[in-house]
């Protein structure tokens, strides 16, 4: 897939030709432009990331959920103005209403609305009509999927029955073309021209080539994706080589930058006819032009899904990934918070946000960035447009706004420490703390998220979750400086949680070496009682009990770091929900315990002690 390619006709198929070709001063031109425009909005409006509070993102969704509930049409929001019917990609009716949906849903996990629930006045009749909603374009059928897995999954049920179909239709389609054009359906997707590059549309996987039967994109790819993982993540079974499959697709076509392009890989300069030009006038255009920034998320988001599938390996080493680490630098060098003309690109943020678990790319608190550039967007009518002049329905945009804003508000129940130290075993286990947390947001029923966080930045930050969790099987390795910002954060009502990879003795020794420097050689950590309420608080642990360590404060009046010396987080690394539940109900119940038995409250915005890096 890494071949030259500068066949025009080929090219046409890799993104829309317009009449004058950008270069890369020209896309750099326009970020810069576009960030002015919006830190004009913000400062006309007096906000800012750090002054940024949670009552204003409220007030905001109130009014984008009023907008879309007074914009709704009997059982429906499609519009003239949206996608609903486009001459050149078929027929979409279903995916606007599906998109709204789908935000009021998640705005309703958010706020406290009556009007929000599934079986309200307002919204019974749309989830009927989501429910009988027959369609083969993917758009609709990812985001109906992600709608339907919301809903209770009583098997032979309608809800349970529709996503199981959708499910079956998306995974049978990647079994015919390993990536995703705008149908299911072979007979409504662009052929690929027959040129003697038909095979660069190929892909190797399990020793053979597998065949692109029809002109894929990386849009559609990445929305299929997420309707089949909102299928698994409500408990439908989903073959093991689809996850290996898109995994495969993903890595086979980024560009070496780290990067993606809307279909294909180009890492070097190419030349092509641009069509639409009168003139026929051939062109050279730069690789970083056909990369775009919302495929950059796209494919990074897509690695993060794939990995929960296919790594569950239990190393006490971290994986060498050089794909996912090529991607995420390229998401941290051209992440743009500021596209408040792009929903679309916001929304992949937002993906690509909570899938990693990072707080910020490039010392940038994302939710909090975009969250701002969404608030100093929203219209008059609390509206929001989802491209600027692209003559799309508001019903999208503000749809797309509202995902974001309530999914960065949900509750976060962890946030696991990043270091450098002990040679970064921190990450050895990628998807544990996510598994963790996805478990606990099925039990409290109730989305949650988790957060990685690390040691530059200020531990007053860290406080947005109650728990602080740290993993390994070496010597962190903690400097002064870092053991001053524990005692920071645990001075401040926080608590530490740490695990150990492996069970290995050198990981432990270290934490309780920690003690010392922590409590000024007052404390020390000691075996807990079966009393304890790491093993009492909300969920009653039956013996055997694993063996847990706990450290009092220097006044001896409050636990300030409990301690496995057992690895819990392989339990979380393999998802084993069913056969090893104490693992997931001990940190649950170290969570009850700090937020005093009243469980996950919504995450709050108040504006920040600090400045956040510009």
């Amino acid at each position: 897939m890494r071949t030259n390619l500068i066949l025009p006709i080929l090219l046409l198929l890799c993104l829309p030709l317009a009449a004058a070709v950008p270069t890369v001063a020209d896309l750099q031109k326009n970020r810069e432009a576009v960030q002015k425009q919006n830190e004009l909005a913000r400062q006309k409006l007096k906000i800012s990331p750090q002054t940024l509070t949670d009552e204003q993102i409220v007030a905001a969704m109130k009014k984008g959920v009023d907008f879309l509930l007074k914009s709704m049409k009997e059982n429906n929001w499609e519009s003239a103005k949206s996608w609903a019917t486009d001459p050149k990609e078929g027929e979409f009716v279903g995916g606007e209403t599906a998109l709204a949906l789908l935000a009021l849903l998640e705005a309703g996990q958010s706020l406290d609305d009556p009007r929000l629930r599934y079986r309200s006045l307002e919204l019974a009749s749309v989830v009927d009509y989501i429910t009988k909603l027959q369609s083969d374009r993917i758009y609709v059928l990812a985001l109906q999927s992600c709608v339907l897995a919301q809903l209770p999954q009583v098997k032979d049920q309608p809800y349970n029955a529709a996503l199981t179909r959708i499910k079956d239709k998306l995974v049978a389609a990647a079994e015919q073309s390993p990536a995703y054009g705008y149908s299911v359906k072979k007979e409504n997707n662009r052929p690929i021209p027959p040129t003697d590059f038909e095979a660069l549309f190929s892909l190797p996987f399990h020793g053979r080539a597998l065949k692109y039967n029809w002109l894929w994109d990386n849009s559609n790819s990445q929305y299929a994706l997420l309707g089949v993982w909102a299928a698994a993540d409500a408990g439908l079974s989903v073959p093991a080589d689809y996850w290996a499959l898109q995994d495969a697709h993903w890595r086979a076509t980024q560009c070496k930058s780290g990067g993606w392009t809307y279909n294909c890989p180009i890492n070097q300069p190419v030349n092509f006819i641009d069509y639409v030009a009168a003139d026929k006038t051939p062109h050279t255009i730069s690789h970083e032009v056909l990369q775009k920034d919302t495929m950059a998320a796209a494919g990074l988001a897509s690695l993060y899904i794939t990995q929960e599938f296919t790594d569950t390996e239990l190393r006490t080493e971290p994986k060498n990934d050089p794909n996912l680490a090529a991607a995420l630098k390229h998401f941290a060098d051209v992440i743009n918070v500021y596209a408040f003309n792009d929903l679309y690109q916001l929304y992949g943020i937002e993906r690509v946000g909570l899938a990693s678990g990072y707080k910020y790319f490039n010392n940038l608190d994302w939710y909090r960035q975009v969250a701002c550039t969404l608030l100093a967007s929203q219209q008059k009518d609390g509206s929001w447009l989802f491209q600027e002049n692209a003559g799309k329905s508001a019903n999208v945009g503000t749809a797309y706004a509202l995902l974001i804003l309530a999914r960065g508000r949900n509750p976060i129940l962890f946030n696991k420490l990043e270091y450098a130290g002990g040679g970064g075993t921190w990450n050895a286990r990628p998807r544990d703390t996510a598994n963790l947390t996805r478990w606990a947001s099925k039990n409290f029923e109730r989305p949650l998220n988790w957060q990685i966080v690390n040691l530059t930045s200020p531990p007053t930050e860290w406080l947005d979750a109650p728990i602080l969790v740290i993993t390994g099987s070496r010597d962190p390795k903690f400097t002064p400086d870092d053991i001053a910002k524990l005692k920071t954060f645990i001075d401040n009502g926080g608590l530490i949680f740490s695990s150990t990879d492996g069970a290995a003795e050198t990981f432990t020794t270290a934490i309780k070496k920690l003690a010392r420097d922590l409590t000024d050689a007052k404390s020390e950590f000691r075996p807990l009682p079966k009393d304890h309420f790491v093993y009492t608080a909300h969920y009653p642990i039956k013996p055997p009990l694993p063996p847990m360590l706990g450290l009092s404060n220097a006044a001896g009046d409050r636990d300030i770091w409990i301690h496995s010396p057992t690895d819990l987080a392989a339990a979380w690394q393999r998802k084993a929900y069913l056969t090893q539940k104490p693992p997931f109900e001990i940190p649950a119940n170290l969570y009850f315990h700090v937020t005093t038995g009243e469980g996950p409250h919504t995450r709050k915005l108040t504006p920040r002690l600090q400045p956040l890096p510009q």
